[in-house]
C-alpha cells in the first residue's frame, strides 16, 4: 500500500479527531497554545534546555543525552520522513500554512524525544523536570492540532518517534561514557 493509501485510510480518523478538537476557543486559549507551538519551532526551547544541563557538571551526561536525542529527531523526521512521505497539511490552501510536509510532526517528535531522554536517564534529580517537559511537550503537541498544522497521525507517530529517540540517545551516550569519552 503507498503512503497515499496509507494516509487515505487514516483520513477518517484524522479528520474525526480535528472536528472533535474544533470548538469554542477563548482569547487565552489561543494566546497559549499559539506560544506553545511558537516556543517548540526548531527544536529552539529543548536546545535551551540542553544548553542549561550541559553548563554544569552534575547535568552534562543529561544534556548530551538531550543533543543526542534531538539530533535523532532531526535525521528521523526532518532530513527522511517529511521527504519520504511528503504529505500535505490539513492548512494546506491557506497562505499562512507552512510550506514544509506534514507527516511526521517535528515538533512532536522533537519535544518528546528531549523529554523522553531525560526521562530515560533515570537519574532521579531530573524526574521532576522530566514530567515538566513532559508536560510541555504534550502541549506543544496539541498546540500543533488546534492550529490546524498538523493531522492527529503526525502527532501520535511525531510521539512514538520521539520516545525512540529519546531511547536510542540514552543508549548512545552510555555506550560512548564506556568507552571512556569523557562527558
Amino acid at each position: 500500500m503507498s503512503e497515499v493509501g496509507v494516509f487515505s485510510a487514516l483520513g477518517h480518523f484524522d479528520s474525526g479527531v480535528l472536528q472533535a478538537l474544533a470548538g469554542p476557543y477563548g482569547n487565552l486559549s489561543d494566546f497559549l497554545l499559539t506560544e506553545a507551538s511558537y516556543i517548540g519551532n526548531g527544536g529552539l526551547i529543548w536546545i535551551v534546555l540542553a544548553l542549561v544541563l550541559c553548563a554544569r557538571a552534575e547535568t552534562r551526561k543529561a544534556g548530551l543525552t538531550v543533543f543526542i536525542a534531538l539530533f535523532f529527531s532531526l535525521l528521523l523526521t526532518n532530513l527522511t520522513l517529511k521527504p519520504l512521505f511528503d504529505r500535505a497539511r490539513p492548512c494546506d490552501l491557506q497562505s499562512w500554512c507552512p510550506k514544509d510536509p506534514s507527516f511526521p510532526s517535528g515538533h512532536s517528535t522533537s519535544s518528546f524525544a528531549a523529554a523522553s531522554a531525560l526521562w530515560f536517564t533515570k537519574e532521579a534529580r531530573l524526574i521532576p523536570l522530566a514530567l515538566l517537559m513532559f508536560a510541555l511537550a504534550s502541549t506543544i503537541a496539541y498546540s500543533r492540532l488546534f492550529l490546524d498544522v498538523h493531522y492527529p497521525t503526525d502527532c501520535l507517530t511525531g510521539i512514538f518517534l520521539g520516545f525512540v529517540c529519546g531511547y536510542w540517545a540514552v543508549h548512545l551516550t552510555a555506550i560512548l561514557s564506556s568507552h571512556k569519552h569523557r562527558i
